[in-house]
């Protein structure tokens, strides 16, 4: 409700009480620090996320959500590239390749690479047809 209400310090507060009741929780992290990146707030994401690796060295969410973060924010780009190539080379494959692959691809772009952003997008429709945000990235890739 806070968030539809664009009550954004409400919706801190939730998110901070979220993490400090379930600090082993990656769903709580990972709402916490997707919604900092969101926000510009790229450094605090880290912070958060590096603090829950910390305690969880092999959890796949954080790999993936170390990968996001850094692609959403253009922010710690060769770690978030490195974080979604671990991710993805996992075994058994993770359910959601398909957006890791998209968001690899933003990686990518962010760098100016267009020949690998547009494979990795290409990969991701591959692997889901229905994945929309890779559609359009690869529709607007000149």
């Amino acid at each position: 409700m806070a968030g539809r209400a664009k009550d954004n310090a409400a919706v801190e507060r939730t998110l901070k009480v979220m993490v400090a009741e379930f600090p082993d929780s990656i769903g709580a992290v990972s709402s916490y620090s997707s919604w900092l990146s969101d926000k510009g707030r790229a450094s605090e994401a880290f912070v958060l996320i590096d603090a829950f690796q910390n305690r969880h060295p092999d959890d796949l969410g954080a790999l993936y959500q170390v990968g996001r973060i850094a692609a959403v924010t253009g922010q710690q780009l060769d770690r978030g590239e490195q974080a979604f190539k671990k991710y993805l080379t996992l075994s058994p494959a993770p359910s959601d390749g398909s957006n890791a692959h998209y968001r690899l691809g933003n990686i990518y772009e962010k760098r100016g690479d267009k020949a690998a952003a547009r494979a990795a997008y290409e990969l991701a429709v591959k692997l889901n047809s229905r994945n929309e945000p890779a559609k359009k990235a690869l529709v607007a890739l000149k």
